[in-house]
């Protein structure tokens, strides 16, 4: 590919691929951590007190960041996915042209 670009296919598939796979097991990972603190809110008889509130709220500060996170790795997601496929459709592109135009060397 010319303009100083060189890929690598099958890595850049991989780290794609392995990206997505990354993000949706954070999302579980922050769905999972949300289902053991909602033990320890204060609507059970787990843990209330003072030293509760005051736990669950710092949680709450830190996972108030959660839906911002995964909607960033989602939006590098598909920002490399695109860029992966916009490559792969020049790519195809330049080879067709060149096979076009060595088929008509050939005639």
């Amino acid at each position: 590919m010319s303009n100083g670009i060189c890929i690598n296919w099958n890595n850049l598939d991989t780290s794609v691929n392995e990206l997505k796979t990354k993000i949706d097991a954070i999302e579980k990972c922050y769905n999972e951590l949300n289902n053991i603190y909602k033990e320890i809110d204060g609507t059970t008889n787990t843990w209330v007190g003072n030293n509760q509130k005051k736990f669950y709220q710092s949680y709450l500060d830190l996972s108030s960041d959660f839906p911002n996170n995964i909607d960033k790795f989602n939006e590098f997601y598909r920002f490399l996915n695109n860029v992966r496929e916009t490559y792969k459709e020049s790519d195809s592109t330049n080879v067709k042209q060149a096979d076009n135009k060595n088929d008509d060397l050939m005639a």
